[in-house]
């Protein structure tokens, strides 16, 4: 059965009074069609409406719209075993939040594709209206004389987009039974219907700002959109893809970043035109500490070889030259790797430097002797240890302190 389609005669009806038509059950859900309805399906972009649909006293949670031929599909979660009956009445009721919502977002993309069309000939290919951004993808394909969309671009056309909001056109949506008679009008997009129409008209025969075939919601002006905001640009399979947002979304938006700005602002004793110009500051400044950083480090690194280099030897003249067991908190499991690097003395058969922090053992040695990669994967697995390496050093890393003295251990008594 065709549905009355409230929503399209009045975007802002709130609430009204139905029949029960049809209904269906699947296993969390009941389909409901109503004989009118004020429920957005999805389409064009845009999300449906949600809210409630109370059907003989008990309240069901409309949580999805759909279109099916000309009936609407209300999709209401399943409250209990009882199911209302054929001609039961109905007081439907739309979140109206979620809904100006999305006239809000929807006539911000007119606008944007609008201006985006007439000033740089972008064609809109694509619009989607996601969660936490919009995003409208333009080709340029009418005008030779645009082949990108650059930050001027943008700026121009952000302002371009507000100055609309400012002025508060009016916006009207003209419904037409048949393709000719809408063919009159300076649409943006040639229709790809021939029957029921719904053409939307952004501004007047002074200002037009955009007229294209549209099935969503919109408020009556331009004013209700609030604010409209670019995100950035980006290059997408030969199209420029504009993330943007319009309306409350657009100013929380604002909000939180100004926040961030503030923020910082505070945290660097700078006001917000002078944050970029003290962050590059702060990075020079961080840039070379860590410069300085790396030199003692290195230096560090060398210093532990050389001490290394001397008990290797001592070891060595001693004759009890079968391991060396050495533990560093100051150094990463990287940085052990690196102490290897600068030994000059001869591993006699094994060096184990421990990362206590990281809980790491590191393995190092002639790769004659002993293959460091094969210790570590025959038995770190044993005790929760991971790793890998080669035949002259390998690492090891465990899920505790215990384990690894266990690993450590149990080398030492393998080696005896």
């Amino acid at each position: 059965m065709d549905t009355l389609k409230l929503y399209m005669e009045n975007v802002y009806l709130k609430e009204c009074e139905s029949r029960l038509t049809a209904i269906s059950v699947t296993e969390n859900n009941i389909l409901a069609e109503f004989e009118s309805t004020i429920f957005f399906p999805e389409g064009g972009g845009q999300s449906s409406d949600v809210g409630t649909a109370t059907i003989s006293g008990e309240v069901f949670k409309v949580i999805d719209v759909r279109e099916e031929g000309h009936s609407v599909i209300h999709v209401c979660e399943k409250t209990s075993a009882k199911i209302p009956e054929i001609g039961a009445t109905a007081i439907l009721q739309i979140d109206w939040d979620h809904r100006f919502d999305n006239m809000q977002r929807h006539c911000g993309e007119h606008v944007l594709s609008g201006l985006l069309y007439s000033k740089y000939g972008g064609v809109n290919k694509g619009f989607h209206m996601g969660k936490d951004y919009m995003a409208i993808d333009i080709s340029f394909e009418n005008d030779e004389m645009y082949t990108e969309l650059n930050q001027e671009m943008i700026d121009e056309i952000e302002l371009d987009a507000n100055n609309v909001i400012w002025s508060d056109l009016p916006v009207t949506t003209v419904l037409f039974s048949d393709k000719d008679d809408a063919t009159s009008l300076p649409l943006r997009k040639a229709l790809a219907v021939e029957h029921d129409i719904s053409v939307v008209s952004v501004g007047n025969k002074d200002v037009a700002v955009d007229c294209v075939a549209c099935c969503g919601t919109h408020p009556s002006s331009t004013g209700q959109i609030g604010l409209i905001k670019i995100y950035k640009v980006e290059k997408n399979k030969g199209m420029f893809r504009v993330y943007c947002e319009a309306g409350k979304r657009a100013f929380v938006d604002y909000r939180n970043k100004h926040n961030i700005i503030s923020e910082l602002g505070n945290k660097y004793s700078t006001v917000p035109n002078e944050l970029i110009k003290q962050l590059e500051i702060e990075e020079r400044k961080a840039k070379d500490m860590r410069s300085e950083l790396n030199k003692l480090k290195h230096n560090m690194i060398r210093s532990r070889a050389k001490e290394i280099d001397e008990e290797l030897s001592a070891l060595r003249d001693s004759g009890n030259c079968d391991f060396l067991v050495k533990e560093y908190s100051d150094f990463s499991i990287d940085e052990l790797l690196n102490i290897g690097k600068f030994l000059k003395v001869t591993i006699p058969k094994l060096l184990i430097l421990i990362c206590p922090s990281q809980n790491a053992v590191v393995l190092l040695s002639d790769g004659k002797s002993y293959d460091c990669g094969k210790l570590v994967k025959e038995n770190a697995p044993i005790y929760n240890g991971k790793g890998g390496g080669r035949a002259d050093n390998a690492r090891a890393l465990f899920n505790s302190r215990e384990y690894l003295d266990t690993f450590v251990d149990l080398l030492g008594k393998h080696l005896r």
